[in-house]
């Protein structure tokens, strides 16, 4: 009913299901987070907006690619909805700014309107944006995992290239990724087709100990087929341990697009 609320517009009921579902002590889950969040930019409400940002980290789902697609839109839009035209060193400006008081709140809004805008390709805001990361999960373990949403960010967009380079980025600034971001990484070398980096991410997966893990050995699968190099497929589909169902489509797939049938 969340759901149908914020889709069909009838944002203020929407809001009141999700505070209602609050008192009764009923658990949200990604979709009611989704949908409140979308609810929230419907009717440009900040202040609402950063509270349920806020509990979306409390109940563990800030690394749900929905729900950061969701939070970057909705700060996005309000910062549309109240600024003029932006230059990259403007927007620069204003991420040294959080930067420096370490705001998240309006971090996030400035970096989502870098990528909005366009200059998320420039130097200036690019190693801001970095810098801005690298001081937000200095300050503490919960932080850590936002340094994700800058992968996210980019590949939401499509934009593959962006997605390595944040990567690598992330990388020299002596950045932990996690789990969710080697799923984001794999799939955009896999969508380019670069061999070099994928063995590049894969030697990372190793060192930060993320090779147990079988959603990222699947991606590995599917990105060795995809890159040509079935040899390194099948030897990453032997060496995950557990192997799921998708693991098997996986390797099945790397075996028909290789002309491998048999």
């Amino acid at each position: 009913m969340l759901s149908s609320y914020s889709q069909v517009g009838i944002h203020r009921e929407a809001l009141s299901l999700f505070h209602r579902m609050r008192i009764s002590n009923t658990k949200p889950d990604h979709f009611s987070f989704t949908a409140t969040l979308s609810t929230c930019a419907g009717l440009n409400n900040l202040q609402n907006g950063a509270k349920i940002h806020a509990l979306v980290i409390a109940f563990g789902y800030r690394c749900s690619l929905p729900i950061n697609n969701s939070l970057i839109d909705m700060y996005g839009k309000e910062i549309r909805e109240t600024s003029c035209a932006y230059d990259h060193w403007t927007l620069s400006a204003l991420m040294n700014v959080y930067g420096e008081s370490s705001e998240m709140s309006f971090g996030y809004m400035v970096h989502a309107l870098v990528i909005i805008t366009g200059w998320s390709t420039a130097i200036e805001t690019k190693n801001l944006i970095i810098s801005f990361y690298t001081k937000l999960s200095s300050q503490s373990d919960d932080i850590k995992e936002f340094k994700s949403i800058g992968v996210l960010s980019y590949a939401r967009n499509g934009d593959r290239e962006q997605v390595l380079s944040f990567f690598v980025d992330m990388m020299r600034n002596c950045m932990c990724p996690n789990d969710f971001t080697f799923e984001v990484v794999l799939n955009g070398c896999s969508s380019l087709a670069v061999l070099g980096h994928g063995r590049m991410v894969n030697g990372c997966v190793i060192y930060y100990g993320f090779h147990a893990h079988v959603y990222v050995g699947n991606d590995l699968v599917y990105m060795y087929a995809k890159c040509g190099d079935i040899e390194g497929s099948s030897h990453t589909f032997n060496e995950i341990l557990d192997k799921d169902l998708d693991s098997w489509i996986a390797m099945l797939f790397g075996f028909g697009m290789h002309g491998l049938a048999r």
